[in-house]
């Protein structure tokens, strides 16, 4: 019998008794191993993993450092970045714009960036993985999703029979390698400045009332209890109150040297409600601070750039290497500029067939 057969006799058609023994049992799993919102809601989740065919995983972990490579080539070009965003117009965009400017000018003053990249896959008639988008600042739910393959795990070893040929999901690793990524970071600030005279600390920029907030302090508290470095939370506005660049451009608040700034904010004009939010950002990026990510990454993950890596001369141009440049472009679906004069053929008949159109601002959702 099926995975969703068998779930479907638990939860569906089974005896009410054992329904609610069965769900009550999943809930108090996600409530004592913290796989809940800010709230104390337990969080959306699936109850079994969706069955992936092992090539088509082994092809998505292969592709993680490629895009990682990707990124980090093109956040070295900053006059692509400014040409390729050249008719985006929209506020947002444009502020972020102006802050690379600003950076590039004045001279980069912190050459170590760190990325924490979650590239979005849908799966073309079940077998080929192509890529919806590579998000490349706050992306979130790392640390939920390990809670969620633990939790699989759980089901499927007390409640499921596992089908001959299926194995149990792999452990997920993100609460092991996150920490140990932004270890790797302050090491590398701590070399860069030599001494420091403040505590050196990750500052972790978050949204006033995150709904989010215990996927990331699952990763504050790992990254304490593994390597003993403290994370502070502190909203953008915060740091346009209180903090400031010091000697040599260090950034501090409240007492504390940032070593790493790491946004799991500043991905959406709510959260520049003021020119003090971006007047924060500016400071930030400014600083020597290690940026997760810094500006140029951020630029890296926006939609057009997305549309514009479709031209493989361009990819060729920062995946010069021919196997990784062709395993890249293999996940890229077609995609196409909506700017005016381009494209106009295509355009009409994607609107006959109902294609989706990808806005630049990558939260709102719109389909022709």
């Amino acid at each position: 019998m099926s995975i969703p057969e068998q779930l479907s006799r638990i939860v569906l058609d089974g005896e009410a008794e054992a329904r609610d023994e069965f769900l009550a049992d999943v809930e108090g799993w996600a409530r004592v191993h913290g796989l809940v919102m800010g709230s104390g809601a337990v969080a959306p989740l699936s109850l079994v993993p969706h069955p992936l065919k092992r090539e088509i995983f082994e092809e998505g972990l292969a592709l993680a450092p490629l895009f990682g490579k990707l990124v980090q080539n093109i956040s070295e070009d900053a006059q692509f970045l400014i040409d390729a965003h050249h008719n985006v117009t929209d506020e947002f965009t444009t502020h972020l714009l102006s802050i690379l400017k600003q950076v590039v000018n004045e001279g980069i003053r912190q050459p170590t960036a760190m990325g924490i990249h979650r590239s979005d896959y849908m799966i073309h008639h079940g077998e080929q993985i192509q890529q919806v988008e590579l998000n490349t600042i706050s992306s979130a739910f790392g640390a939920l999703a390990s809670r969620i393959a633990a939790l699989h795990h759980y089901i499927l070893h007390n409640w499921i029979k596992l089908p001959s040929g299926m194995s149990l999901p792999q452990p997920n690793p993100t609460l092991q390698r996150l920490p140990n990524a932004f270890n790797v970071a302050v090491n590398e600030y701590r070399r860069f400045r030599g001494s420091a005279g403040a505590p050196l600390v990750v500052m972790m920029i978050v949204q006033p009332g995150e709904r989010n907030s215990i996927d990331q302090r699952w990763l504050q508290h790992s990254l304490f209890e593994n390597h003993g470095i403290r994370t502070i939370r502190r909203s953008l506005a915060d740091v346009a109150s209180r903090a400031s660049l010091e000697n040599d451009f260090v950034l501090k608040i409240d007492g504390y040297e940032i070593a790493v700034a790491y946004y799991r904010a500043g991905y959406t004009p709510n959260d520049y409600p003021t020119d003090k939010e971006w007047a924060a950002r500016l400071l930030i990026e400014r600083s020597v601070a290690i940026k997760c990510p810094n500006i140029a990454y951020h630029l890296a993950g926006t939609k057009k750039i997305q549309q514009t890596l479709y031209d493989r001369s361009i990819l060729k141009r920062y995946l010069p290497n021919p196997s990784e440049e062709e395993r890249v472009f293999r996940c890229f679906t077609d995609q196409y500029s909506l700017d005016p004069g381009c494209n106009e053929g295509i355009i009409q008949q994607a609107i006959k067939d109902s294609h989706v159109r990808q806005p630049q601002l990558p939260w709102l959702v719109n389909e022709c």
